[in-house]
């Protein structure tokens, strides 16, 4: 009989052995599963991140070309404004200048005081 359960203690030794090294092998599999999932979650972590970047920077980009935009149109107002405002003065210089004129003749034509 010892020889029987010597036979049988081998076997069930080699068994475990086995049992050991197959689940070993599952975990090393589960451990390659597991980072091939991260990678791929990583992966689309990055894609989602760019993707947000690119929006953000074409809404930046948008926002800064209205600014540009509007100063553009602020200078076009004001060149606008100067130059209506230019055309009254140099109109009361003109008026400004023919009363002088105006008056200069009358000074030569009267008798002085």
């Amino acid at each position: 009989m010892s020889v029987s359960q010597s036979r049988y203690s081998i076997i069930e030794r080699l068994t475990e052995a086995k049992l050991n090294i197959i689940e070993e092998e599952s975990r090393l599999e589960e451990n390659i599963r597991n980072q091939e999932s991260k990678i791929i979650n990583l992966e689309a972590e990055l894609k989602n991140w760019v993707e947000e970047v690119v929006q953000e920077n074409k809404i930046e980009q948008s926002r800064k070309e209205a600014i540009v935009q509007k100063a553009k149109q602020d200078l076009e107002n004001i060149k606008e404004t100067a130059k209506a405002k230019k055309e009254k003065v140099k109109d009361k210089l003109e008026t400004i200048d023919k009363a002088l004129a105006s008056i200069e003749k009358i000074s030569e034509t009267s008798p002085a005081s």
